[in-house]
């Protein structure tokens, strides 16, 4: 058994947190001692991968206290696919800069998918991270509470439904995305000072195809926040650059 423990600080010796402290069991899990420890971890690994020399996407999957796998990407994508033969209940990954210092997209219509695909997959939070560590995150809503008292196949059959809507809801992504898109441009193109603000961070060598690219950006960001209730989330964000854009 190995131990592992969070970067040391200065004087680290006496600020040790037992409860930060995990160790890689023989299936090569990460276990610590409660959900926010390993949170913590996963938090930092993802961050770390972000501000490489080559910053790539690190996801995590945690379930509970445990981590149970840790796969890296390439630098504009992980794979976040839901693999079946493992539970867990939370998804954390990261993006990296794309419109400057921790300037990124919020969580993708790819992120989202793999919430629902699956009735059974377990997982209900996604979190991104940007290399400011600040956080996106989307999570699933619980069963009302007069559905949480019904017999096992009943509630199944609630959970079924109400993923069904979200699927429904999916189906038609595209549509609701390029909507917001429109609303952002018509915005920009009546206000000179909003789009001087929008493009002031965009490469100017290159400044059509990043400005689409922020514009996608905020136009997802505006739709989780507009149709959360129709996937059945939460959804919130302190990622600065998509707060600072009033859409």
């Amino acid at each position: 058994m190995s131990l592992l423990k969070f970067p040391p600080k200065q004087n680290f010796l006496s600020k040790i947190n037992p409860k930060e402290i995990g160790y890689v069991r023989s299936d090569n899990t990460i276990n610590f001692q409660n959900a926010a420890a390993a949170n913590k971890y996963a938090k930092n690994v993802v961050v770390a991968a972000l501000k490489d020399k080559k910053p790539f996407e690190r996801a995590v999957f945690i379930n509970g206290s445990t981590i149970v796998k840790q796969v890296d990407g390439s630098g504009k994508n992980v794979d976040v696919t839901i693999d079946l033969s493992l539970k867990y209940d939370t998804m954390v990954h990261g993006h990296p800069d794309a419109f400057g210092k921790g300037k990124t997209h919020p969580i993708s219509p790819n992120d989202v998918e793999a919430l629902f695909i699956n009735s059974s997959s377990g997982v209900e939070k996604l979190i991104v991270y940007n290399s400011n560590g600040e956080a996106c995150i989307m999570e699933r809503l619980p069963l009302q509470e007069k559905y949480t008292k019904l017999p096992l196949h009943e509630k199944f059959e609630v959970i079924q439904e109400i993923n069904k809507k979200s699927l429904d809801f999916l189906t038609n992504l595209k549509v609701y995305i390029l909507n917001c898109s429109q609303t952002i441009i018509n915005k920009l193109t009546k206000d000179n000072k909003l789009i001087q603000e929008f493009i002031t961070d965009l490469p100017k060598d290159n400044l059509q195809e990043r400005f689409a690219e922020k514009v996608a950006a905020h136009s997802i960001h505006m739709v989780w926040k507009q149709n959360a209730d129709k996937l059945n989330v939460n959804y919130k964000t302190n990622f600065s650059n998509l707060e600072q854009m009033n859409f």
